[in-house]
């Protein structure tokens, strides 16, 4: 075996795919001890670029149409049923599965690795009206079977309107995506001061009646819907619209064709690299990796206050901040032949993870990392690594002890014990939990006092460093980093995208 291995990553993976400086993603640090409590991810360049370019903020049965309802957990959210049909482009059962180069069939009609373009708008923002020409022109470019579309609805207070808009075309989704399309556009080229009378007169368009349109408007479902999309656009950083995610990459404002071409086709040639993956499981991947708050809070039906908090502890909060990594890069993990890890090393999927046993997001991490590894077996290999915060004044102790058990086979059995103490144990608890696992005390004790044991720690805190890694815990699957507890959802998300369509559990 050689002295290390790596985690496979793209065949062609640049750190940047492109540049993001125009493009930045949302990041949620998801709970964890971090000193990174603050960043900055938009310049003064940028925020002119927006102004000039946003509006800034001060049920009948449906044809399953993108496979929102499909994805993770949308029993939780009942909101994803209409959000099927507020979709443009094709459906995968629209187009032919398979490679790109089956020319057995039309090159419009071959499903290709594909691209999902989140649409956050206000039917009375004239800078929502002028992205329609641009959308319309993605969708001709790259074709149904490759760009998909879904709206949804950011009404802004500035626009009186704007939000009975929003529920009307609401109501149109419940006949279906052509029918959504329809008042959708009418809404655009009608765009301002938009009264009842007014949406009553374009909502003939969209095959509904007068009644309908009162209807809609007294809807109780319908307006929280509404109020929903309000809600992740603000708290996803969409407060003003437009704003776009393409697969999570945030666009914001009516920009040009050439700003979504260039990161369509990144993405394009990204899931070439990863063996030409698609459909709807890599694109919730590669929401949850790129914009992970849009994700929980649209999949997952999570308010944000659910969301995982930060252990912060005052003696990090003074110590300079440092850039985190683009979520874009693919972080090259080495795992090292004596590193503790659990599962085959030639299994598809490896998750490598920094953690503290003194750590309270550790143990919640670790109580996700047992779900994971009971539902994909041997699908994915586990990797420890040690990364004791300093101001956790027995987890340096617990990691040395921890590597020591590995010498007489007991890591994984002795890493468990440790984390059943929920992150609050003395260092005579160390040696309590050694006899109960009935290993050699004086073997375990002379090995603690080792300085090579110590070294073995300090190496993984200085890779941890180098990897950007400021707080526990923090994952890395094949590459892709996760910060703090994230739930179980996030994980499957990221491995289902890596294990691709084909995969069977």
């Amino acid at each position: 075996m050689s002295e290390a291995s790596r985690i496979p990553s793209s065949p062609r993976s640049p750190k940047r795919l492109w540049s993001a400086s125009r493009r930045e993603s949302t990041l949620l640090l998801f709970g964890g001890s971090m000193k990174l409590t603050r960043w900055m991810y938009w310049t003064l360049a940028c925020s002119a670029l927006f102004a000039l370019s946003a509006c800034a903020s001060a049920s009948a049965p449906m044809r399953a149409a993108t496979g929102w309802t499909e994805r993770i957990a949308a029993e939780v959210n009942p909101h994803l049923a209409l959000l099927e049909g507020q979709t443009r482009g094709a459906t995968e059962a629209e187009c032919v599965p398979g490679p790109v180069w089956a020319t057995s069939v039309p090159e419009e009609r071959r499903l290709k690795p594909r691209v999902e373009i989140l649409e956050f708008t206000d039917f009375e923002c004239p800078f929502c009206v002028r992205a329609q020409g641009t959308l319309d022109r993605v969708l001709e470019h790259f074709g149904p079977c490759t760009v998909r579309i879904t709206t949804v609805p950011k009404p802004l207070p500035m626009h009186p309107g704007a939000r009975d808009g929003a529920i009307v075309a609401a109501r149109a989704a419940q006949d279906g995506p052509q029918a959504h399309e329809r008042m959708h556009r009418a809404l655009f080229e009608a765009s301002e001061g938009l009264s009842a009378e007014q949406l009553k007169t374009l909502a003939k368009d969209a095959g509904l009646t007068e009644s309908d349109v009162e209807q809609a408007l007294a809807d109780p479902e319908l307006a929280a819907f509404v109020d929903w999309g309000v809600f992740v656009g603000d708290h996803g950083d969409a407060r003003g619209t437009p704003t776009f995610y393409v697969n999570g990459h945030m666009v914001r404002g009516a920009q040009s064709f050439e700003t979504f071409s260039e990161i369509i086709e990144g993405e394009l040639q990204f899931s070439r690299d990863r063996e030409g993956r698609w459909g709807d499981r890599w694109l919730t991947g590669r929401l949850a990796l790129n914009a992970p708050v849009v994700y929980a809070l649209m999949l997952e039906g999570r308010r944000i206050t659910e969301l995982p908090g930060s252990e912060e502890e005052e003696e990090l909060a003074d110590e300079d901040e440092e850039e985190l990594p683009k979520e874009l890069e693919i972080h090259q993990v080495d795992v090292k032949e004596g590193d503790p890890s659990r599962g085959k090393a030639s299994a598809p999927v490896t998750i490598v993870t920094f953690s503290d046993f003194e750590c309270h997001y550790c143990v919640k991490l670790d109580q996700t990392l047992a779900k994971v590894r009971e539902y994909y077996g041997e699908q994915v290999r586990f990797v420890a690594k040690q990364y004791p915060l300093a101001f956790h004044k027995t987890a340096r102790p617990a990691a040395r002890a921890a590597l020591c058990a590995q010498e007489q086979d007991a890591y994984w059995p002795y890493h468990d014990g440790l984390y059943e103490f929920g992150a609050r144990f003395r260092e005579s608890d160390l040696f309590a939990l050694a006899e109960k696992l009935k290993l050699n005390m004086k073997k375990l004790k002379r090995c603690m006092s080792k300085k090579k044991t110590d070294a073995r720690v300090d190496a993984d805190m200085a890779q941890g460093e180098e990897l950007g890694v400021a707080g526990t815990p923090v994952s890395f699957v094949n590459g892709f980093k996760i910060n703090g507890a994230a739930p179980f959802s996030h994980f499957k998300a990221l491995i289902d995208a890596a294990l691709g369509p084909e995969a069977e559990r």
